[in-house]
């Protein structure tokens, strides 16, 4: 005796089994089905049936059941998603076939351990299983990209940070481009860095910006620039480290700056490059315009900056270890040497955290509830522009010359310096 069930609805059809289908929310997206089978048989004697016989599951071990659903929304996945306005941006990431499994939970739930999807489109699907049970296709609904409502102090904070770090910078660029004290190969790898930090925080306050949010196309092309800015900035941060590095252990001390510059901004652009190719289709989507809504497209921005901020704290422990080692025989320029990496230091542990806490904010997780890391990411990343100013500006040897008005008498003590370093 076979008996048949189908429903057009099922209570609850949300509940799922979490291992199985990692993802928020989902939906039945057929009919259910429900197959049972038993027998029994007649005993003339006694006038009643025999117990119900149920199937052997040796059996249906080598005879597995054929399962034929429909779809209800007949709508294409997002495998087939497109990136250009008017075309399909569809709402179901993945379909399964899955058995509704009464041990899950307190109330049961749908799984898809004890059913093969044989083939599946938007139309139907084939499932195979070995055991007898409720039959439905699942659903993996995309996630709807959200932001979380922000704090009106954040709100500000953030905007006054954006700011005071563009104006600190600008005057951190000025001041180098103006006096030629500073043409040197350091203070250039800062200007380029600081050039970076502007980008991304001027990419971040258009982000702001409604009509960008809301046009995907533009959206796409601030969170590029967002990627060019902190990641070249990241890369910047690990040509001074190896700079510095050069000079403790070799005492080269200029001369490279222009082999730094070609290697940074070609990284920074292949980098972006190799994010559009892959990830071209899923840019646009972020309501914040950070590069992407998904977290594969993200981690193209996060983990080279991560790579990066680590490359760096190995060598600046390495020459900050060595730096009364120095090869470098002039007092004078170890004392420069010095501020530099002391600043570079700070300027690592404080990016870094930054960009700890930007993963923690943008990086969604479907097994664990985060709290919401964004102000403590917005306010560390707006504020950057001026703990750089500070650290390898400020605390700079040959930048407190320039902005004292004594760069005379500081050449005279390092032309001193290195006569009496001579003798």
């Amino acid at each position: 005796m076979f008996m048949f069930n189908i429903l057009d609805e099922f209570p609850d059809p949300g509940w799922k089994n979490p291992v199985a289908m990692q993802v928020r929310h989902v939906k039945l997206d057929s009919r259910i089905v429900t197959l049972d089978a038993a027998a029994n048989s007649w005993d003339a004697a006694s006038g009643k049936f025999s117990d119900n016989c149920q199937p052997d599951n040796k059996l249906l071990y080598s005879k597995k059941i054929m399962i034929y659903l429909s779809t209800k929304t007949q709508e294409k996945s997002k495998r087939q998603l497109l990136f250009h306005e008017g075309e399909e941006e569809p709402e179901i990431l993945q379909r399964h076939c899955a058995i509704w499994n009464p041990t899950l939970g307190v109330y049961g739930a749908w799984d898809t351990n004890d059913v093969q999807t044989i083939q599946i489109n938007e139309k139907s699907a084939v499932c195979m299983s070995e055991r007898l049970g409720t039959y439905a296709i699942i659903s993996e609904m995309v996630e709807v990209p959200f932001e979380r409502p922000e704090f009106t102090w954040v709100f500000v904070a953030k905007i006054i940070g954006y700011i005071v770090s563009i104006i600190c910078l600008i005057i951190f660029i000025a001041t180098i481009q103006i006096n030629s004290y500073l043409w040197e190969q350091f203070h250039i790898l800062h200007m380029n860095l600081s050039i970076l930090t502007i980008i991304g925080h001027v990419s971040m306050l258009a982000s702001l910006i409604q009509d960008i949010r809301i046009d995907r196309h533009l959206c796409t092309t601030v969170g590029c620039v967002i990627q060019i800015g902190y990641l070249g900035t990241a890369l910047f941060i690990v040509a001074e480290c190896h700079a510095v590095f050069k000079g403790v252990t070799n005492g080269l001390v200029g001369g490279r700056a222009r082999v730094y510059l070609l290697i940074v901004w070609g990284i920074n652009l292949a980098t972006l490059g190799y994010n559009i190719l892959v990830n071209l289709k899923e840019m646009g989507r972020d309501p914040q315009c950070m590069v992407g809504w998904e977290n594969e497209v993200k981690w193209h921005l996060f983990v080279p900056i991560f790579c990066c901020l680590g490359v760096s704290l190995i060598l600046i422990v390495i020459v900050m270890c060595n730096i009364n080692y120095s090869m470098i025989r002039s007092s004078s320029l170890v004392q420069e040497l010095t501020s530099t990496t002391y600043g570079l230091m700070v300027v690592i542990v404080l990016y870094s955290l930054t960009w700890i806490f930007g993963s923690l904010a943008h990086i969604r997780s479907t097994q664990i509830e985060m709290p919401d890391f964004q102000p403590v990411f917005q306010i560390l990343n707006s504020w950057s522009g001026v703990y750089i100013y500070i650290m390898l500006g400020v605390f700079s040897t040959r930048y407190r010359t320039v902005m004292q008005g004594a760069v005379k008498q500081r050449t005279d003590e390092l032309i001193n310096g290195s006569n009496n370093d001579n003798k």
